[in-house]
């Protein structure tokens, strides 16, 4: 009898050492996975799985794929999903892409185990992890090229066919009536990547296609035409603020008479009332009467100056108001503006470009929106303002006397400039360049003078108040 209550002690142990083991083991097992190819564009990494459960899996694998140490710095997410059969190995194809440019890139993938495939990695739960990190070495042919950064219009460097060194670098080169073959030598990539590239230019209307040559389709701003632009901003931003502070002297009086007429209670927190802006000048100048008034005038003439219309700060397709300028931030304006009409009239201004946080899979929306697929930070909040135009529109009046010739000159000696690089007239993306390099340079010189003060982060949407 105690022999038998020995083996059946001896039993129960074996099978718990058993049960134990089996615990241990993972419910997915990840195989040996190959080095990236060093290449540009799409590709997969294919690797082996099993599935040691006898429940079916539902896999999602993330390459997680960033440039560092550029002033270009592409970011780009792909997602795979799989289904794993129980006690069943099989191979996947993970999909990569690598963005073109140059420097060092770190490659991270993830394998995420969520309830369902359609569900975001986050429901689930990481099982793996790998790193890898690639460098793609500045050709020596292409280094003269990157001597002055190439930058874009506020937040059109989102677009994720404008947001790395290859795709500047492209259009410079094809300004210069390079060929494919060419392009593809200096920059050491294969012809089929740079037709791919320059097709879907073509159907973005960056470039023109005739009989199978390619020419670039927006202004390029050239270091030269930069240099010129620059100098003429500065003169014109010089009277601007002369002109717009002198002005702003008899705001007061305007208040009284609004008051006086009966149109106007002269009570500033009364937000409902639409005449807060009458006493914030910052605000009133930066993105209602520098860009609202005058730089539709200038960029659009009467129509509504809608830059980001049919699109969104993270697809940033901006067709005619799109550009490139040679010469980095100093050649380049760093007001933020956007409208959006809407029955009566909404605008967004930043006195500094905003961060966009584009979430993933929000280029396959047809238009993304704002708090699903992106948003902007906190940091970036804007103050609301309701205005009225019937007492607002009388102000801006007054800040605009002896304006009009002010701009008039400023067309005139940009098309002279503009004449000297381009045979064709003015296109409206180099008015919009030039506007808003003059426009910041007209509000800096405004608070270093003391005629406005600053307020807030320098982010403001406006509300027209609609009857």
């Amino acid at each position: 009898m105690l022999i038998r209550s020995k083996r059946l002690i001896l039993t129960l142990v074996a099978v718990l050492t058993v049960a134990s083991v089996s615990a241990q083991e993972p419910e997915v097992v990840v195989g040996e996975i190959a080095f990236p190819q060093h290449v540009w564009g799409m590709q997969t990494l294919p690797f082996d799985v099993t599935n040691n459960t006898d429940w079916l899996k539902f896999l999602v694998v993330e390459t997680d794929v960033a440039f560092e140490g550029s002033y270009v710095n592409p970011h780009r997410v792909v997602r795979s999903t799989f289904i794993l059969e129980p006690f069943t190995r099989r191979t996947v194809e993970s999909k990569l892409e690598i963005p073109p440019n140059y420097g060092q890139l770190k490659l991270w993938l993830r394998i995420f185990d969520v309830v369902d495939t359609l569900d975001a990695p986050g429901l689930g739960t990481l099982i793996f992890e790998q790193p890898f990190t690639i460098k793609f070495h500045l050709p020596e042919m292409v280094m003269p090229y990157f001597q002055e950064r190439i930058t874009l219009p506020p937040l059109a460097g989102n677009h994720g066919l404008l947001d790395n060194e290859f795709a500047r670098l492209m259009l410079l080169l094809l300004q210069e009536n390079k060929t494919v073959p060419e392009i593809a030598s200096i920059c050491q990539t294969d012809t089929s990547f740079v037709t791919i590239m320059a097709e879907q230019m073509v159907s973005e209307r960056y470039l023109k296609k005739d009989q199978n040559k390619y020419s670039v389709d927006i202004p390029i701003i050239n270091k030269a035409y930069a240099e010129s632009g620059r100098k003429l901003a500065d003169r014109i931003s010089d009277r601007l603020t002369e002109t717009i502070s002198a002005n702003l002297a008899r705001r007061r009086s305007v208040i009284d008479s609004l008051v006086s007429a009966g149109v106007y209670s002269g009570d500033s927190t009364r937000f409902v009332e639409g005449g807060t802006l009458l006493f914030r000048p910052y605000p009133l100048i930066g993105g209602l009467y520098l860009w609202q008034v005058l730089g539709q005038m200038f960029i659009i003439g009467s129509r509504t100056l809608n830059i980001f219309e049919d699109t969104d700060p993270c697809n940033a397709k901006i067709g005619p108001y799109l550009y490139l300028v040679q010469g980095g931030d100093y050649y380049n304006g760093h007001h933020y503006f956007q409208a959006q009409p809407n029955g009566g009239y909404e605008s967004r201004f930043g006195d500094s470009i905003p961060v966009v946080v584009c979430l993933p899979g929000f280029e396959k929306a047809y238009v993304a929106r704002e708090g699903v697929d992106w948003n902007y930070p906190s940091a970036y909040s804007p103050d609301m303002y309701l205005y009225d135009s019937t007492f607002i529109n009388p102000m801006l009046r007054t800040i605009d006397v002896g304006v009009e010739a002010i701009q008039l000159d400023a067309m005139n000696e940009l098309r002279k400039i503009n004449s000297q690089f381009y045979s064709t007239d003015l296109a409206m993306a180099t008015r919009y360049w030039f506007w808003n390099l003059t426009a910041s340079l007209t509000l800096e010189k405004l608070v270093a003078n003391k005629a406005v003060t600053r307020i807030g982060n320098g982010q403001y949407k406006y509300m027209e108040k609609k009857d």
